[in-house]
């Protein structure tokens, strides 16, 4: 329906249970997360696999606001920011998702992008190879907070 997970990072995608659990110290973790992206690049998916892990997550819909700094209100200690290309989004979600609209949700997402600790690119990457990302950035990034 919206792709598959070879594709990459498809809302709907399912997390293999094989991927690695947070070790003990992480589940007391007490860093809120935010994770913001264009269209289909992975946002929900991400949460629910760090949500799984014991982090506490939140998704934005930034692409969606004209507010620039609507992922601030959650005052998130770390922000991830998730992107997808244009054909990655057409392969996940529609075949007629046009450019303008990738433009204006890159617009919308920059002030985002400026203050993101993580950027993923998710193209040609599976659900388990970006929570594989994130989950390697927090596990080295223990003190950061977002601005």
């Amino acid at each position: 329906p919206h792709g598959s997970e070879q594709a990459g990072a498809s809302q709907h995608a399912h997390i293999p249970a094989h991927l690695p659990r947070q070790q003990e110290h992480e589940a007391t973790d007490p860093r809120h997360i935010t994770v913001v992206g264009v269209c289909s690049s992975g946002k929900s998916t991400l949460s629910k696999a760090l949500r799984e892990r014991g982090y506490k997550v939140r998704t934005v819909a930034q692409e969606h606001s004209h507010v620039p700094y609507l992922w601030q209100i959650a005052k998130p200690d770390v922000l991830i920011y998730l992107d997808a290309s244009l054909a990655t989004i057409r392969r996940r979600r529609n075949p007629r998702w046009h450019r303008p609209l990738l433009d204006e949700e890159h617009r919308r997402l920059s002030h985002a992008r400026e203050h993101a600790n993580l950027y993923i690119h998710t193209d040609g990457l599976s659900p388990k190879d970006v929570a594989s990302k994130a989950l390697t950035f927090l596990n080295n990034t223990k003190s950061v907070k977002s601005e």
